[in-house]
């Protein structure tokens, strides 16, 4: 069972902050035509994705 802090992020939080973060980078790769790039961001937002969903 997670422990939660009463003040503070938890690990859910912070790979949800993480996830939106580099969201952003993957839509300026995006309209940048930087495809290759955009591909490789999308591959950690699935990495981070599964590790939220692990928790």
């Amino acid at each position: 069972m997670m422990m939660q802090k009463k003040y503070g992020q938890t690990l859910a939080d912070r790979i949800d902050d993480r996830i939106g973060v580099i969201k952003g980078w993957a839509e300026k790769d995006e309209k940048e035509g930087k495809t290759l790039d955009a591909a490789v961001e999308q591959d950690k937002i699935a990495v981070l994705e599964a590790m939220k969903k692990a928790l």
